[in-house]
């Protein structure tokens, strides 16, 4: 609505005529069903990540006994 080198801003009035596209709200549900499942599968991956961490950090210590001591 600016032309030129002007600061872009919008008065009330400006603010107020402009068209915002919402899409239907069955629509919006929807989106945000699909986004609660992927949050739910992060937290999964995130949980297992952390299992697969801890078991790591008990594993190693124990190879490297192993390697250090020639039984491996």
């Amino acid at each position: 609505m600016m032309i030129g080198a002007h600061y872009p801003a919008l008065n009330g009035s400006q603010v107020a005529k402009l068209l915002v596209p919402v899409c239907p709200l069955e629509k919006q549900r929807h989106i945000v069903n699909q986004l609660n499942a992927l949050s739910h599968k992060t937290d999964t991956i995130i949980v297992g990540q952390e299992v697969v961490k801890n078991d790591l950090g008990e594993i190693i210590p124990s190879m490297l006994d192993l390697v250090y001591k020639g039984k491996l």
